[in-house]
């Protein structure tokens, strides 16, 4: 699902993870909350290519379109 809006973006998909799965243990921010949630990784800032892209407005707008898409496709569709 996460996957066509990461690549069409130009963003490496980097997989998907249930909280239980991430190893040392869940992630408290997805742990201690009573709804659905989902946490994403956009990309490393020890990443050139990836920081050139995050600090970009037009990329940020263009990416946040896309995985609101695909939250909203994956809940209602």
């Amino acid at each position: 699902m996460m996957s066509s809006a990461y690549s069409s973006s130009g963003m490496g998909y980097r997989g998907a993870y249930r909280d239980k799965d991430m190893s040392g243990g869940s992630l408290y921010m997805l742990r201690n909350t009573n709804s659905r949630s989902i946490l994403t990784e956009i990309g490393f800032i020890s990443h050139a290519g990836d920081v050139k892209k995050i600090i970009n407005p037009a990329f940020q707008q263009e990416l946040s379109k896309k995985l609101a898409n695909q939250v909203y496709r994956f809940f209602y569709k």
